[in-house]
């Protein structure tokens, strides 16, 4: 009986090859389409799972709000650690990482660092860092030593085994390699390359609450989970916090699960950017809807071709097949159908995988034998994918009666239920793609308003140069580099900071005149030196800009911008020229500079000081005015070698920088774009069969029509004036799905294309590396 299936199956094939084609390319693309978009929601949701004690790992964070503020931060001070700890039994482990970008040496070789960190030595015990050589309990008790990524060890000793070799960091400290761990998967919240042990672990920055440049984590006991440790939380604040807040302050510490970081969390000072839950639910829809238009292709086409197999049926039942036979045959021949698409699809995925890959910036492999549950599942997907597509047109064609059917008078019994069910798959159809349609349109649209909104400076032409591992250098010799390079007319400004505009990590206290004596708040800081503003374009509204020829302004400038001026309470920017302003030091206000997004525009534009300390620069800003950018470069970098020998200049472009915060939108809009085309390609692929189907149905009326005169476009009208009735309907259907979408992925941006007031839309916009470690905060939040 089987290979009579077969048999039939191929027979009907061969009859109708346009339809199997039809029906097998849309099925095997929708498969490969949604087994690709399934891997990346999986690479997603599994981001940190590769840590063997996942479930009883979280980190240490922070919230302050005030009044005028709200920090919600991912770095904690060095006490927090250790304290809880002593404090609560269920803490198993506690370890703190401190990123660092010093330079190592190693022979001829200098390397400038890339995810380099401080840590403590039950770094081992807490997270899943596998060791190829060396011991996890004794390679960092040495505060001379290091263990670094197998990356890291064949780029520095190539293919030499590097155990025992020794690497001199900063150019003073020697540190002898004890261990090569793998390198971590892609879907980790942290990148590291190399380990270290903190340089001063006793010293008074490692025994303070003051000090937040660290992440701290935890591993909870087994017996104990994290909900119960905190809920101890407000007390453990009470007891070490209450005397540093303020009257109006507030404060939370919470425990965040390791493997929540990356979707679920929205911390500031972040380790990597971290992903959207929200773009993960919406990537499996997508997924599937895809494979539902594939099915409803197969079905439409199924049902419609029942006229064809009527007769087939008739015959068989006469000779006696039931209807559960029929049934079986019917099915048989979908799960046979499913299974060659799949095979198809597990081609193309093999083929589009690197591409895939890169479109995303991912690093996903597919192993089929790695798991013993892979290939059973592959089975039962196709098993189940062939019988729901093929469940429905298998009982339509089989309840077919035998004497209707031979004698020419009706093809089915059910003729007005299959053409309605057929035209609710086709409206389904069409609701789906004219949702993607719209949703593609404004999310391309929003994603371009954010890359090309006034953030209120300039991004282009400008240079930026890190120099954290030898600031002391770069500061004592500024002045003559800066001014050798201004000196030429290809370069405008040349100016220092601790921050850029992109990369804010530096959050301090501060008191203003004004302000209740007994009332401090914390606002976002940027420590610069004079030209910052015009490096990057930013005006002043009232006072003026700090200026290194006037001696005072290195010592108590300060400049806010407006909405620290409202934040404060002063009634206009001009009342504020001049008021007291303490931040780390006691100044005066000499300038107010215009809102600009020192975030991205996920988030909205918050108080923010700039001020001098040269002890706190690490970046060094040349704005160019040459369209000759290489030869400009080169002038730099001759000038660098020049004034700082042995220093390596490492540069990148400060728009580039900028915009990567927008990466992860950017991949988005991507990907959801190229399987939103897909997705109404087949659809479009379906309707195309059933137009044909019908055109091939009505040969004989559309001859008669034709002799009596109609027209080409008459015909036409005919054939698919029944389809733009469904696409009315379908546009009507879709309005409201499309409106609740859009509304909840916009509510990620600060800043959006259009914004809702009153339940209306206002169409104000439609269709049209280098992060400060030095966050020191006056109080321990």
């Amino acid at each position: 009986m089987f290979f009579n299936f077969i048999k039939t199956a191929f027979r009907n094939i061969k009859k109708q090859k346009i339809y199997f084609i039809i029906n097998i390319l849309g099925l095997s693309i929708g498969i490969s389409a949604s087994v690709l978009i399934a891997l990346f929601v999986v690479d997603e949701l599994s981001y940190d799972s590769f840590h063997k004690n996942a479930d009883r790992i979280v980190r240490v964070t922070y919230k302050l709000t005030s009044s005028s503020s709200k920090l919600n931060v991912a770095r904690t001070a060095p006490l927090y650690g250790p304290t809880m700890k002593n404090d609560f039994p269920e803490v198993e482990y506690f370890n703190r990482f401190q990123k660092a970008v010093p330079i190592i040496k190693y022979g001829e070789k200098i390397i400038e660092t890339e995810n380099f960190f401080y840590t403590d030595k039950n770094v081992f015990n807490i997270f899943s860092i596998n060791l190829i050589h060396g011991n996890g309990s004794t390679a960092l008790e040495k505060i001379n030593s290091i263990v670094i990524s197998q990356k890291t060890s064949n780029k520095i000793f190539g293919d030499d085994n590097s155990i025992g070799k020794t690497i001199i960091l900063n150019d003073t400290l020697s540190y002898l390699v004890t261990g090569i761990f793998e390198d971590l998967p892609t879907n980790s919240h942290i990148d590291i390359n190399y380990l270290a042990p903190f340089p001063n672990q006793n010293g008074k920055w490692m025994n303070t609450w003051m000090r937040n440049v660290f992440y701290t984590y935890l591993k909870i006991n087994e017996t104990n989970n994290v909900n119960d440790l905190q809920n101890q939380m407000p007390a453990f604040v009470k007891k070490y916090f209450s005397q540093y807040l303020d009257e109006g302050e507030t404060m939370e510490v919470n425990l965040t699960p390791i493997t929540d970081i990356h979707l679920h969390t929205n911390f500031e000072q972040e380790l990597k950017p971290t992903g959207s839950y929200s773009n993960v639910i919406i990537f499996s829809i997508v997924s599937f809807f895809i494979l539902l238009i594939a099915c409803i292709n197969f079905i439409n086409l199924s049902t419609a071709r029942s006229a064809i197999r009527a007769k087939e049926v008739g015959m068989r039942k006469v000779i006696g097949a039931d209807k559960k036979s029929l049934i079986t045959q019917f099915i048989s021949e979908s799960i046979m159908m499913t299974l060659f698409s799949s095979l198809i699809a597990l081609l193309i995925i093999e083929f589009a995988l690197p591409y895939f890959n890169t479109f995303t910036g991912k690093e996903i492999v597919i192993n089929y034998f790695s798991n013993p549950f892979i290939i059973p599942a592959i089975i039962i997907f196709i098993i189940s994918l062939g019988f729901v597509s093929g469940i429905y047109p298998a009982f339509v064609l089989s309840s077919f009666q035998p004497v209707k059917v031979l004698s020419g008078k009706s093809s089915t019994t059910s003729k007005g239920f299959t053409s309605s069910f057929r035209k609710a798959l086709v409206v389904s159809q069409f609701v789906i793609s004219i949702t993607l349609i719209t949703s593609t349109i404004i999310i391309s649209s929003q994603i371009d308003y954010l890359l090309s909104k006034d953030s209120g400076f300039s991004k282009e032409q400008i240079l930026l140069v890190p120099f954290w591992s030898f600031n002391s250098e770069v500061v004592n010799k500024f002045d003559l580099f800066r001014n050798r390079l201004i000196a030429n007319s290809a370069i405008s400004y040349v100016t220092m900071s601790g921050d850029v505009p992109g990369f804010m990590n530096t959050s301090l206290g501060y008191h203003a005149e004004g302000m209740p004596e007994s009332e401090n708040a914390t606002i976002t800081a940027i420590i610069a030196e004079p030209d910052f503003l015009k490096t990057y374009g930013m005006k002043i509204i009232a006072g003026r800009d700090l200026d290194r020829n006037i001696k005072s302004d290195y010592e108590e400038g300060m400049i806010i911008n407006e909405s620290a001026v409202k934040s404060i309470g002063y009634k206009s920017p001009e009342e504020a020229i001049g008021k007291r302003f303490e931040i780390m030091k006691e100044g005066k206000i000499t300038g107010v500079v215009k809102d600009f997004n020192f975030y991205s525009l996920h988030k909205p534009i918050e108080p923010v000081a700039i001020s001098y300390w040269s002890d706190w620069f690490g970046i060094m800003s040349i704005k160019m005015n040459t369209q000759n950018l290489s030869q400009t470069i080169n002038l730099v970098n001759e000038t660098w070698e020049e004034i700082f020998p042995g220093k390596p200049f490492n540069y990148s472009f400060f728009d580039e920088d900028f915009n990567k915060q927008y990466l992860s939108d950017q991949n988005f809009q991507k990907v959801f774009l190229a399987f939103s085309v897909i997705t109404i390609f087949i659809a479009c692929l379906g309707i195309l069969g059933l137009i044909s189907f019908s055109a091939q149905r009505r040969t004989k009326e559309i001859g008669i029509r034709k002799v009596l005169g109609a027209s080409e476009t008459n015909l036409t009208g005919l054939l698919i004036k029944d389809f733009v009735v469904l696409v009315i309907l379908a546009n009507i259907i879709s309005s409201p799905l499309v409106y609740w979408v859009i509304t909840k992925w916009l509510e990620n941006f600060a800043y959006k294309i259009f914004n809702r007031r009153n339940n209306f839309f206002n169409y104000n916009y439609f269709i049209g590396k280098h992060a400060s470690d030095k966050s020191f905060v006056k109080k321990p939040c």
